[in-house]
């Protein structure tokens, strides 16, 4: 599915490619029954994402860190459940995403509906995707 998204943008670089791993931890915790939140579209935006996710832990264990495939999963998992939380609460007319991937929550959160304006910057290979 990325890959008929991304169209002539199909090489993509190993940085963009780590957007594709977000998004497949992501489908991974919005599969789980006890699910901290649900990105319905994750599965379709992540490729290869658990393959990027896996070659990183190879390269992760060569400096001492073997346990870093599941903690950076946690740490997704983690990481997106806080920033959701956080823009549920806030009271701002704008919200301006730096590097956003291929963040769904435009599409997923509530929260939007309340900002004025909301940018999401990254480079043009990821921003084709979701174009």
């Amino acid at each position: 599915e990325v890959v008929r998204l991304l169209g002539e943008n199909a090489e993509v670089s190993v940085v963009g490619q780590t957007a594709f791993m977000v998004a497949a931890e992501r489908a991974l915790e919005s599969e789980r029954e006890d699910a901290l939140f649900l990105d319905p579209y994750a599965k379709a935006l992540s490729g290869d994402g658990l393959g990027m996710s896996d070659r990183l832990g190879e390269a992760a264990s060569q400096f001492g860190f073997e346990n870093w495939p599941e903690f950076h999963k946690v740490w997704t998992v983690v990481r997106t459940k806080f920033i959701d939380d956080l823009l549920s609460e806030v009271a701002v007319p704008q919200m301006v995403n730096l590097g956003a991937g291929v963040d769904t929550r435009p599409f997923r959160l509530s929260a939007y509906e309340r900002f004025k304006a909301s940018y999401e910057v990254d480079t043009a290979e990821l921003n084709a995707v979701k174009s």
